[in-house]
């Protein structure tokens, strides 16, 4: 450390120290071009003027370093070596005194030769004095101002500091590198957060009985509603934590009087491992196949499986030294470095069906790669080393049977691999009963490549294989090959003996442009005879204009006869709104479409123009054309949507036909029998929760709305995916949300009137009952404030530092929270919740500083006004390290 200091003294007196007699300081001038330059080149040598300095040389905030440097008048002349190894700039110095580097990009070249007057970096060309460069031990000096043109950024020179700070690295590897850290420390941080609870979680509630739902749809044609019209009502009460449901419709005209209903009573355990559901009464059988049945299901799979499946390992190779990032939606997934053969492992967190991933690849010297893949994760996937079952038993309402039952499992081999099993059972009356047990496959061969294995005795064999590499190309094949001499099938169309298909898609200028090409084919053959269908179209778009040609191909040959072969043309447009129209015109979409079964013959024409015609009410008007109709067919229809109830409105025309009229409506009616008010919605809402309360000031912050305490207006609360903002009462109220699950609630603190305000809790974890409004009263408490300085101590003296990063830990919740220091030093941190809270430097500034500081401990008091701490002092001093 002494060492180190009296260096520095050392540099500061010869920096200082005059210039020999007769010398001048030469001009500073120099010319930026990307074609022929001139510079102010002078003929004095840079002994004459520069002066050797130790300095402290940073980047940003990212690196620094204490270097030598040479003082030519105000300006430094840097080591460039020096400063590209702080950057993580490839380069390379020859003996001669040229230095070459590539910039980050990789297609950015520079060179710097003390022989030549021009430093060049791409088309970027600076022709500095021949004062302000030099080659002293091995290193390329270069004057700040010069250097900071040719690489396009900018450094400050504090002589009374002796610090030179390159201000802007942004595009520098060191600065990418960074990013890059930060978001891994977030991505590593997620962890963490996800498993701390929400500070405040209300489980499922079971009462008795409360809630009521009823959905009632009704529509009418012609002149005689009540012999053509239909209807359609169901009913929905929470009862014991279920959801207990009844259902009334027509059958046939709802004139003739004849009806069908259904009740059922649905409970759900997600806590529970031997029965986390179970419905009676009216339900769907368990197994692959599910179908309507009368009597009861259960099993252990969840209610509502959600859209994350887990991990999953996703290889591939670059090249050796490469960090590997996954990223999907603009979100930091995963990310890995390869080993010494270029292999790289990631385990993705993927969701059930297409995972999207775009991959970046970062070299040791700023190279960068990007490149998509895509993973796909079958529906009948389950995680590794679960299982699950389901069971059920009842009188068949759809199938031609007296009754059937079901028992299916399933076990995750691992995170690509799930087995499966079971037994279909039907018994019928006058037919043979069926046992007709089942096994499956599913999984992926590899991250492009998947299969799916399925045989039903007595019914049907199938696979199915896909290709799916990256979002450009997807390719599926499936073949499926039934059972003979079944008598009356139950799990297989009759008189079908195989069938095959297959599809696929192509992105050839990738997956941001519009193009794409589209295939698909199915092959049936039955016991008389075989039909067959092609499709190949594309789709292309420029500005608002999209247009989808195609060809498709219909064949049907008879068992024992000719083949009838059918060819068709065709294309399909749409316009999107187009604003320069006007205000009328510029909000219509307009919609055509014609096909061609030769050159001179049509199959079929349609056009339809559609728009707003007021709030919530949206018209359309369309024709259409089919070969074989006596005419074309107009119709025109509204549909109009006032929050409270939904109508469609059609009215049609054809040639040689009545015109007619048809009306539909369709709603819902909610009762919340704790606020014992009635609200009306489109709905359908059956099976459907909701979340209701109010919003108020928590003068003692005891969580509890007390007599005197006010109610909030216009607060922004969260719910789900959901917005929805307290209205004067400060109440709120949010419905179509998933029952039985949790839903995460949270307040906006931005929309609250106060800056001092703070939510007595952040984040709220609710499980709503079925059929129901949740009540939860969302508490606000009058928070404080806290105001500081952070000071940087040189020997006696004291100095504000701008810029810090103070951070404020709740000393109870852990949660924490950062502000920065202004241009003095101050801080000040508004809107802190009552408690103890430790403040601190953040310690990724100390260490860009080489310094130290001791943290305080403050405490908030609860204040009706709001408190305010001030007078937080945070000292940082200096560590030097010896050299």
């Amino acid at each position: 450390m002494l060492v180190r200091s009296l260096c520095l003294v050392a540099a500061v007196l010869v920096a200082a120290a005059p210039s020999r007699a007769g010398a001048q300081a030469p001009p500073t001038d120099y010319t930026l071009a990307s074609g022929a330059t001139v510079g102010n080149a002078s003929d004095s040598t840079d002994a004459d003027f520069a002066a050797p300095v130790l300095v402290e040389l940073r980047v940003g905030r990212l690196a620094a370093r204490t270097v030598q440097a040479f003082r030519v008048r105000d300006d430094a002349l840097l080591p460039v070596g020096a400063l590209f190894d702080l950057a993580e700039v490839e380069h390379h110095l020859s003996p001669e005194g040229r230095m070459d580097a590539t910039l980050p990009d990789g297609s950015v070249a520079l060179r710097i030769d003390v022989a030549s007057d021009t430093m060049r970096a791409g088309t970027r060309r600076v022709v500095p004095d021949r004062s302000l460069r030099l080659v002293r031990d091995g290193e390329l000096y270069v004057a700040s101002i010069p250097l900071g043109t040719l690489l396009g950024v900018h450094f400050a020179v504090d002589w009374q500091e002796l610090v030179v700070t390159l201000l802007d690295p942004g595009q520098l590897p060191i600065a990418r590198r960074a990013e890059r850290d930060a978001a891994h420390q977030r991505f590593s941080g997620r962890g963490a957060t996800r498993a701390t609870p929400p500070d405040l979680m209300l489980g499922l509630s079971r009462p008795s009985v409360d809630g009521l739902v009823l959905d009632y749809a009704l529509s009418a044609h012609g002149d005689r509603p009540l012999q053509t019209g239909s209807y359609a009502l169901a009913l929905g009460v929470d009862v014991l934590g279920g959801s207990l449901e009844g259902a009334l419709q027509n059958v046939g005209p709802a004139g003739d009087g004849r009806s069908r209903g259904t009740l059922s009573w649905t409970g759900v355990w997600n806590d529970a491992s031997v029965v986390r559901q179970l419905r009676l009464g009216d339900a769907l059988s368990s197994g692959p196949s599910p179908r309507p049945l009368r009597g009861i299901s259960f099993g252990n799979a969840p209610y509502l499986r959600l859209t994350d499946f887990g991990t999953a390992e996703f290889l591939g190779d670059v090249a050796p030294g490469w960090l590997v990032e996954a990223y999907r939606g603009g979100e930091l997934i995963a990310f890995d470095s390869t080993n010494a053969a270029g292999q790289f492992g990631l385990q993705l967190p993927v969701e059930y069906g297409e995972n999207a991933i775009d991959l970046v690849a970062f070299g040791p010297f700023g190279e960068t790669r990007e490149f998509d893949r895509m993973y796909r994760i079958p529906g009948e996937l389950i995680p590794a080393h679960h299982f699950e079952y389901g069971a059920s038993l009842g009188e068949c309402t759809a199938l031609s049977c007296n009754a059937t039952g079901n028992l299916d499992v399933r076990y995750g081999l691992s995170s690509r691999w799930t087995v499966r099993g079971g037994l279909e059972q039907f018994w019928r009356d006058t037919l043979a009963d069926l046992s007709q047990p089942y096994a499956s496959l599913t999984g992926a061969l590899t991250n492009a490549w998947a299969v799916e294995l399925l045989g039903v005795a007595h019914a049907s064999t199938d696979a199915t294989l896909r290709f799916e590499p990256s979002m450009r190309l997807r390719l599926t094949a499936q073949y499926t090959r039934y059972a003979s001499g079944v008598e009356a099938p139950v799990l297989s169309p009759v008189g079908w003996r195989s069938r095959w298909a297959g599809t696929a898609l192509v992105r050839p200028l990738g997956i941001r442009s519009p193009l794409y090409v589209d295939a698909q084919m199915q092959q049936i053959q039955t016991v008389t005879g075989t039909s067959t269908r092609a499709r190949l179209g594309t789709s292309v778009q420029h500005g608002q204009l999209r247009v989808m040609p195609y060809a498709r191909l219909e064949r049907d040959a008879e068992q024992a006869g000719a083949a009838a072969t059918h060819p068709f043309v065709g294309v399909s447009a749409f316009v999107l709104p187009l604003a320069r129209l006007g205000p009328v015109f510029g909000r219509l979409w307009w919609r055509g479409s014609i096909e061609a079964a030769s050159a001179t013959r049509l199959a079929s024409v349609s056009a339809v123009v559609s728009g707003p015609v007021r709030d919530g009410v949206r018209a359309e008007l369309g024709t259409t054309w089919m070969r074989g109709m006596h005419g074309p067919t107009f119709t025109l229809s509204f549909t109009a949507d006032r929050g409270k109830v939904r109508s469609y409105t059609t009215l049609s025309a054809q040639h040689d036909a009545s015109p007619g009229v048809t009306q539909a409506l369709q709603g819902s009616v909610l009762v919340d029998r704790a606020a014992h008010e009635i609200e009306f919605t489109p709905g359908p809402s059956l099976q459907r929760a909701g979340i209701a309360g109010s919003v108020f000031l928590d003068i003692n912050g005891n969580g509890r709305r007390d007599a005197g305490e006010m109610p909030l207006a216009d607060v922004h609360v969260r719910v789900g995916a959901q917005t929805v903002v307290s209205d004067s009462a400060g109440t709120f109220r949010v419905w179509d949300v998933v029952p039985f699950e949790p839903v995460q609630v949270t307040v906006d603190s931005m929309s609250l009137a106060s800056p001092l305000w703070v939510p007595l809790f952040n984040d709220m974890s609710v499980v709503p009952g079925p059929n129901r409004f949740q009540i939860l009263d969302i508490p606000i408490a009058p928070g404080g404030e806290i105001d500081g300085r952070v000071l940087r101590r040189t020997g006696d003296a004291s100095a504000g530092l701008a810029g810090i990063r103070v951070t404020l830990t709740n000393q109870r919740t852990g949660r924490v929270r950062a502000v920065t220091t202004f241009s003095d030093g101050t801080f000040t941190a508004y809107g802190v919740a009552p408690g103890r809270y430790e403040v601190a430097v953040d310690d990724r500034d100390l260490v860009q500083l080489h310094s130290l500081a001791r943290a305080a401990q403050v405490d908030v008091p609860a204040d009706e006004n709001g408190a305010r701490v001030t007078g937080v002092a945070l000292t940082v001093q200096a560590v030097l390290a010896a050299r």
